[in-house]
């Protein structure tokens, strides 16, 4: 529109008071940054500051309204960026000067600030920059919002999030990190938390979305990428300007997971080796062949079945103690059976000592473990998932130098879970959460109680937060909305869906009891060595020797 009324400085001077009047409460601070002089307003409120430099000097608590006048965009809002301490996100911007062009004014969706207006001063017109509807949240463009004028009325939403002017199904692109234990399930099979929570609010708002999965999303989680209009997936938060921008749709605590005090008998231990269908083949098969070894010694030597035991004992004395009675010589049967017996045992001993004597070396606690202190005192290796969770080791309090010794790397789960359940000498660095789901399936005793239990104390914050833009106009339609979806229940039936099949057919290889398949490679030397036995019976009794 061809402006035809030129406003005068009384008349932009006027038009900032209303914007001040407006937006601004008794008490709060506002910048003015000008780099010409006799511009003045008539509030006590302002800070008034002549040169952009005296930017530095600010006081701490951040203005609720910067007014710049002829100043350089770019170099005001890099010193803003600078000093943070000086800068809010919420704070409203208005820039003074002559002449605007897009260039100029896209520096603030770069540094981004959205909460601003752009007042030309030759004609008083008001500019604001919009999202383009056909290039989704990540291009702008120049919009007139009003002119200053005498006795002029602001335009409703000055300073609101900014919406397309026409709402024509916008398509948006997604940057998703899934949140484990959740969702990255080769189980359940389904698409993740994330991305069947985001469905449900996309299909509500009428908005296309294309979802690109991220592998690092949780290492690096101030980096904004612009190619995106929203990341979603799991963060540890801190307190910062950048929570601000966030909607939370589930929540996390960090804790330590550590083995319960108890005594565990190694008799326990060792019965627990094998299954009850290795020990009972084991056994059944010792019985079997040392009878038909005595039926061969009574077929050969003695009829009397009083007179074969005593025969059988004698040899048993001569072989493995030493002592000699004037008795006959046992036949050499005799000695490959007793030799095949200690070389089953020995076989079987090999897979003892090689698969599952650390069962009988563990550490096993006499007393609980309260705090971080119980795990330095006790020796405890300390595991966690991710490099994430390593750093943080270092900050908790008397931990400082202990990761750098004691440290596991938990990438493979399944190993650290095994050192817990069994060996107990180690604490996992985990999440509540995602840790509960495990200790329904593999953590619990025979009798039924835990073998795991956690810490009281939470040493940090996990957030699944979808990260908008600074200003990001659909920020508050997420929250809305989201809002609604927590409240009724939905988040959780959503999350109850994926954490209750997830352990459910998992098999922890490492910890299983050896069964007969197990044992076949000793059962296949005993079974040859007895055959060599009868070579050799049927040779003395033919050879009569």
């Amino acid at each position: 529109m061809k402006i035809r009324d030129v406003a005068s400085s009384l008349t932009l001077v006027q038009c900032i008071n209303v914007i001040v009047q407006k937006y601004t409460s008794p008490g709060d601070v506002i910048s003015l940054t000008s780099e010409r002089k006799g511009f003045d307003f008539p509030t006590e409120r302002i800070v008034y500051n002549s040169k952009v430099e005296s930017l530095l000097n600010l006081c701490d608590s951040a203005p609720k309204l910067y007014i710049f006048d002829e100043v350089n965009i770019e170099e005001v809002l890099n010193q803003l960026v600078e000093y943070r301490s000086f800068f809010n996100p919420r704070s409203r911007y208005v820039f003074i000067g002559t002449d605007f062009i897009y260039s100029q004014m896209e520096i603030t969706i770069r540094r981004n600030i959205f909460n601003a207006v752009f007042v030309e001063r030759s004609s008083g017109l008001i500019y604001t920059l919009f999202p383009s509807n056909h290039s989704g949240f990540n291009h702008y463009r120049m919009k007139n919002v009003g002119q200053c004028q005498k006795d002029m009325t602001l335009p409703k939403n000055l300073f609101s999030f900014k919406l397309f002017d026409n709402w024509k199904k916008p398509k948006i692109s997604i940057l998703y990190y899934h949140t484990f234990v959740y969702s990255d399930c080769l189980i359940c099979r389904k698409p993740g938390i994330e991305i069947e929570i985001f469905q449900l609010i996309l299909r509500y708002l009428d908005v296309e979305a294309t979802f690109s999965p991220s592998n690092d999303l949780l290492e690096d989680q101030f980096k904004l990428n612009y190619t995106h209009d929203i990341e979603i997936g799991t963060r540890l938060m801190h307190a910062g300007l950048w929570f601000e921008q966030s909607v939370t749709y589930l929540t996390d605590n960090i804790k330590f997971f550590v083995p319960t005090s108890q005594k565990i008998p190694k008799w326990r231990l060792i019965l627990s080796v094998f299954s009850l269908e290795a020990w009972c083949a084991f056994i059944l098969t010792l019985i079997i062949l040392t009878s038909i070894w005595f039926l061969f010694d009574i077929a050969v030597q003695e009829t009397n079945l009083i007179m074969a035991f005593l025969n059988a004992e004698y040899f048993f004395l001569v072989f493995f103690v030493g002592r000699s009675k004037q008795r006959r010589e046992p036949w050499r049967y005799q000695e490959l059976l007793y030799f095949n017996i200690i070389l089953l045992s020995f076989t079987m001993y090999l897979f003892f000592n090689t698969r599952l004597t650390f069962l009988l070396y563990g550490t096993i606690f006499e007393k609980g473990i309260e705090n971080s202190q119980d795990i330095v005192s006790n020796g405890l290796l300390i595991g966690s998932p991710s490099n994430l969770m390593k750093n943080l080791l270092y900050t908790i309090p008397g931990l400082e130098n202990y990761p750098e010794r004691y440290h596991r790397s938990c990438n493979n789960l399944t190993s650290c879970l095994d050192n817990i359940r069994n060996v107990k000498n180690l604490a996992l660095f985990f999440s509540y959460r995602q840790f509960r789901n495990l200790t329904r399936n593999v953590f619990i005793s025979g009798d039924g109680s835990l073998l795991l239990r956690e810490l009281d104390q939470s040493y940090y914050t996990a957030f699944a937060v979808a990260y908008f833009q600074k200003g990001h106009p659909m920020l508050p339609l997420f929250n809305r909305y989201l809002t609604y979806l927590i409240e009724s229940g939905i988040i959780a039936n959503i999350v109850d869906s994926y954490s209750a099949p997830l352990m459910e057919d998992v098999q922890w290889e490492s910890t299983q009891k050896l069964n007969f398949q197990h044992m076949m490679a000793p059962f296949y030397v005993l079974a040859v060595g007895n055959c060599l036995g009868c070579m050799v019976w049927l040779l003395e009794v033919k050879l009569n020797i």
